[in-house]
């Protein structure tokens, strides 16, 4: 790449998703990371929306957005509607439900460094494992309600090979929360 804020880190071997994150996390020098997974899409004015939020609301620790399901040819099959104040997405937590996307979250990286990054032991949870800390820290979270990610569903997706690992870890950090 020819723009120099941008640096490749490589793995020397496969260290699964969780463990390179938090090594991308280690490595992050900015103020904020935005999350987006590998076969996602975002629209052009997601990340500029989502600085401008954070700027604008030091209490916020995250911010997602809301989100458009796709399938493997990326037609959209659904429009996926996040909880959008702290208070809607505690109860969520609470619940099990779904709250805060993670190919569409930005968050504040020295708060996510401070509270221990993802858990490497709560594979394909790591992210609700995660926001459950922050909120536990009583640090908020919040979801723009606009559609500026676009998140592929497919049979070779982490959540639909290994849905009860999943939901095992969920579980796992649901107690932890409770």
């Amino acid at each position: 790449y020819k723009d120099k804020r941008i640096h490749v880190i490589e793995n020397q071997e496969n260290l699964g998703q969780v463990k390179s994150l938090n090594i991308g996390l280690g490595e992050a020098r900015g103020e904020y990371v935005a999350r987006i997974d590998q076969d996602d899409l975002m629209m052009e004015n997601r990340l500029e929306r989502q600085l401008d939020f954070l700027d604008k609301r030091p209490d916020i620790a995250a911010v997602g957005t809301w989100g458009e399901a796709m399938d493997e040819g990326g037609q959209v099959f659904e429009k996926v509607r996040m909880p959008i104040s702290n208070e809607e997405i505690v109860g969520s937590v609470l619940f099990c439900g779904y709250f805060l996307m993670h190919t569409a979250a930005m968050f504040r990286n020295d708060l996510v460094i401070g509270v221990g990054k993802y858990n490497e032991s709560l594979s394909f949870s790591e992210d609700f494992d995660l926001w459950a800390r922050l909120l536990l820290k009583k640090y908020k979270l919040a979801n723009i309600p606009e559609f500026l990610v676009k998140h592929r569903c497919h049979r070779k997706s982490s959540s639909r090979q290994f849905p009860e690992l999943q939901l095992k870890n969920t579980r796992a950090s649901m107690s932890n929360f409770i």
